[in-house]
């Protein structure tokens, strides 16, 4: 599960680093599954595989200011960096 997880999270943030959207796959659907990998990363080993990677991937200012606004279905982000 966490080598899927971690599978999913390059894919999406390569997407919004690259820009390149689809009709199946919108910037708000990228930043919405990155946002609820984040939020739902309870088990232990996946939050810290989860800390590396947004320091691997340099997930910055921009990247945490498009996930704020992404917050459309109520979940509150527990921001870990």
């Amino acid at each position: 599960m966490i080598q899927n997880n971690e599978s999913i999270f390059r894919e999406r943030v390569g997407i919004i680093k690259s820009g390149n959207y689809t009709a199946g796959s919108t910037q708000e659907d990228a930043l919405k599954q990155i946002l609820r990998l984040l939020v739902n990363s309870v088990q232990n080993e996946w939050h810290e595989r989860v800390k590396h990677l947004a320091s691997e991937l340099q997930l910055g200012n921009l990247m945490l200011s498009l996930l704020e606004t992404a917050q459309t279905d109520g979940t509150k982000a527990y921001y870990i960096f």
